[in-house]
């Protein structure tokens, strides 16, 4: 939850609702495969979901893990969106 909570404070970042240890992602105004390949450079994988059925090139899929790990890609995320 506290993961979740910290996501939905970033600009330009929707947090879909999930009840498992995967989150879906859209992102506004940047696309997946972009942030896919700068967050790979800095050894964080995220998984681009433009080829999951029904979704565009707005949206990631990221895993929950531990409270690091989280922290590590929001900030990540976060020089990204700067």
């Amino acid at each position: 939850r506290k993961f979740v909570n910290k996501l939905k404070t970033l600009n330009n970042v929707r947090v879909l609702n999930s009840d498992c240890h995967f989150l879906l992602i859209k992102l506004e105004d940047i696309s997946a495969t972009n942030v896919y390949n700068r967050l790979l450079k800095s050894n964080i994988l995220i998984r681009d979901a433009s080829g999951f059925a029904g979704l565009d090139g707005s949206y990631i899929r990221v895993a929950v893990k531990d409270e690091k790990s989280n922290d590590r890609f929001i900030q990540a995320l976060l020089k990204y969106l700067i």
